[in-house]
């Protein structure tokens, strides 16, 4: 799910080898131009976490794509079998709870419009210990786990960033894993 490349561009930058999929292949089309225009060698491929299967990566990021997966379990045991044994798998998406719903639909996609309304489905938000659990049936473990807090006035305030880490879970969520040992 790397979209149009933001993720992609800024580790390519820092000196990673860098592949992106997506099933669009819209998306990936964009993204190809973008890292053309910025002179940037990215391997992006059309497809699914499913066509990689003879690769092993030394980290994997799944940001904010899970909740729009149909098969979260299938896509986390297929990510986990292209991991290196000991890689880095980050991971990132909605918690299930009130004030996901209220921040991460109502405020993100009705009121402030960051993104399209419809975007998310609040039945796909993924509690931190569901996600732990379908992860330890993958063999893997969280190393570390932290939220994200959004500041929505961060211009006008000593938050000089709009998002920052957190220790609330609460609505967007983010997690370090690495096979059990």
């Amino acid at each position: 799910g790397c979209g149009g490349g933001i993720l992609c561009e800024p580790l390519a930058r820092l000196g990673a080898t860098v592949t992106g999929i997506d099933a669009s292949s819209k998306a990936i089309e964009v993204a190809k131009l973008h890292a053309q225009r910025s002179n940037l060698n990215i391997n992006y491929q059309t497809g699914s976490v499913d066509d990689l299967s003879c690769q092993l990566f030394d980290i994997i990021c799944c940001l904010e794509i899970i909740e729009h997966v149909d098969y979260p379990k299938h896509f986390l045991k297929s990510c986990s079998s292209l991991l290196s044994p000991k890689g880095l798998f980050f991971i990132s998406t909605l918690n299930q709870t009130v004030q996901s719903y209220l921040q991460g639909i109502l405020a993100a996609e009705y009121i402030l419009r960051m993104i399209p309304r419809g975007t998310h489905d609040w039945n796909r938000f993924v509690r931190p210990a569901t996600l732990a659990r379908w992860l330890q049936e993958c063999g893997l473990h969280f190393t570390d786990l932290k939220g994200f807090r959004y500041h929505p006035f961060h211009r006008f305030s000593s938050y000089r960033q709009p998002w920052t880490l957190s220790d609330s879970l609460s609505v967007n969520y983010i997690g370090c894993a690495q096979f059990n040992k």
